[in-house]
């Protein structure tokens, strides 16, 4: 069973949006959904040629039950991995963590990844690692009528070794919203805002996924930790243009044109 997350990070991160209450807007179906977290690293020793001489490996992963569009609460932890030989020694640990629901139609995801990666080298081994922290939400759903629906996002990824990517799109693969719609020249691209979207009746499929990476490649170790959240609920039903009142629309916009033809320069 996945372990209850518990990690300091995601806790800083907070409980987010996950708790707000949506106004339902029309009938929201769930199609699908993959949510999981995992975190798996190399230790190893290697000669200067780069061939191995020792290593080890750590590894830890939960996913939802396909088909389970329940609440989703777990950690992938991995507390230690390493080697020590050859006058050298490398070693790393992780941990991955997610929170999310997909409520009444409503999505809320709050996350957290860590990975740290420590070694040194001597004469004949060379210490390497290689480890990788990352958590998914993959979720299919379709909307009976055009929907407003507020987008707000949080995130921090404090360092070049953490990402971070969240995108909306149609069935079509056209993309409503993504991670570079709100970029700033100065300051870089935008996670933390409010937005609100307006959606048409058809498939959708919303995607986020943070990761941490860390190495050590015998001289410099790289560590990486990240958190990111966001909450998409629908928040009022858009009326369907009516045949009538678009003729209307047209016919005023060809009356005002006439207008504006028939009168002098």
């Amino acid at each position: 069973m996945p372990r209850t997350t518990t990690m300091t990070i995601l806790a800083a991160t907070g409980a987010l949006m996950l708790s707000q209450a949506p106004a339902h807007a029309g009938p929201v179906q769930l199609l699908s959904q993959h949510r999981y977290v995992s975190v798996t690293g190399t230790a190893s020793i290697l000669d200067f040629g780069h061939g191995e001489l020792i290593s080890d490996t750590g590894h830890d992963a939960y996913s939802a039950a396909a088909g389970d569009f329940g609440p989703f609460d777990a950690a992938a932890i991995v507390s230690a991995f390493g080697v020590s030989g050859y006058e050298a020694n490398a070693s790393g640990s992780g941990a991955a963590a997610q929170t999310s629901s997909l409520d009444g139609g409503a999505f809320g995801f709050t996350a957290a990844t860590e990975m740290y990666a420590a070694g040194s080298s001597g004469v004949p081994g060379r210490g390497s690692v290689t480890a990788l922290a990352t958590t998914g939400f993959e979720v299919g759903f379709s909307i009976a009528a055009p929907s407003r629906w507020r987008l707000e996002m949080s995130s921090a990824v404090p360092d070049s070794n953490s990402q971070f990517s969240f995108r909306l799109a149609d069935v079509a693969g056209t993309v409503i919203w993504d991670q570079t719609y709100l970029y700033d020249p100065v300051l870089g691209t935008q996670y933390d805002y409010v937005t609100l979207l307006d959606l048409a009746a058809g498939e959708y499929a919303l995607t986020a996924y943070l990761s941490s990476y860390a190495s050590f490649d015998g001289d410099v170790a790289y560590s990486g930790q990240g958190r990111a959240g966001f909450a998409l609920a629908p928040l009022v039903e858009l009326p369907e243009p009516h045949a009538a009142a678009l003729l209307a629309l047209g016919l005023a916009g060809l009356q005002r044109l006439r207008v504006a033809r028939a009168t002098p320069a």
